[in-house]
């Protein structure tokens, strides 16, 4: 999909099935240091990141995206840690 996605902010992408590989890759950078997990962390409650990001694993299992649900699962793993 996306692999060569590199994250230049601290935006976290709008969540959607078209923005997964993008939402992994910066959430996983976000998460590399206890000042960007907690300012991440801010930005994901003020955003209801959480409530956008089950809109869309409805979408992906409504179209039964197996790859689009896994990739949900690693980012709500990585946003869990």
């Amino acid at each position: 999909m996306h692999a060569n996605f590199t994250p230049t902010s601290n935006q976290l992408p709008t969540p959607s099935l078209g923005t997964i590989p993008q939402l992994e890759a910066t959430i996983r950078q976000l998460s590399r240091t206890t000042i960007s997990r907690e300012r991440t962390a801010l930005q994901i409650v003020k955003s209801q990141f959480v409530e956008k990001l089950i809109q869309v694993h409805q979408e992906a299992e409504d179209l039964e995206s197996l790859d689009d649900l896994h990739a949900l699962c690693r980012v709500m793993q990585t946003i869990r840690k």
